[in-house]
């Protein structure tokens, strides 16, 4: 590994979060397409990629309520009980709802009327998502290098958190669009920092069923350059 590299494992979680803020970005794109050309096509894109970024949120929510809360709850006196951050997801859900039910009633892209009631529901979502993702890590990320006094420590606590959902919805809804979304929005740093927490958090067993997941998500490029750091 290159002199100068620190991996910090925590960064899995945290750059997951710069996922699915580009998947935000996403979703206001393709309303603002759907504004600009309003039609039945338009309204399919806007949903489906409302619906791919709702997935890794939900596999992101599983892993935050079922591994990392607990965790903090445990050693920083319910820090995240206290923040209310279940609370929030709960919140994020409804305005998800709300979304849907407002592409539905769109039968009629043309309809004005209509797509002011979407617009303003995608308003309401991406600010909710965008507030809860802030208050995570105005509360969080500091409290994530006591978590333990070791890198190792550390890791393996990120471990335990990866593995508190099934595998599949890691490798196969999280994995492939945070990769995808890191490589195409972010300088190359933060996406190796997250291939290396992975790797690190992992270990070498569950990593290698990762890799693959890895190497297909990424450009021939980025997969050359993680490859010739050791950092898959």
């Amino acid at each position: 590994m290159a002199q100068g590299f620190v991996v910090r494992p925590f960064a899995f979680m945290r750059l997951t979060h710069e996922g699915i803020r580009a998947g935000l970005a996403e979703v206001g794109a393709a309303l603002e397409t759907l504004e600009a050309e309003p039609n039945l096509a338009h309204r399919q894109s806007l949903h489906d990629t409302m619906e791919a970024l709702c997935r890794v949120i939900h596999v992101h929510a599983d892993i935050e309520e079922d591994g990392f809360f607990p965790l903090l709850d445990s050693q920083f006196a319910n820090a995240a009980g206290n923040a209310g951050f279940a609370k929030e997801h709960v919140e994020e859900d409804a305005c998800h709802d709300r979304v849907r039910a407002a592409i539905e009633g769109l039968a009629d892209p043309t309809d004005a009327s209509a797509r002011g009631v979407l617009r303003e529901a995608v308003a309401v979502w991406l600010a909710s998502c965008e507030a809860h993702l802030l208050h995570e890590e105005e509360v969080m990320m500091p409290l994530t290098q006591k978590v333990h006094a070791t890198q190792e420590g550390r890791a393996a606590a990120v471990g335990k958190i990866i593995a508190s959902v099934p595998e599949e919805q890691v490798d196969g809804t999280l994995l492939p669009y945070v990769l995808e979304r890191l490589e195409k929005t972010k300088p190359f740093g933060p996406l190796r920092m997250f291939v290396e927490a992975t790797r690190m958090s992992m270990g070498p067993d569950r990593f290698a069923r990762a890799a693959p997941v890895v190497r297909t998500h990424l450009s021939a490029e980025a997969v050359g350059k993680l490859e010739s750091l050791g950092s898959l």
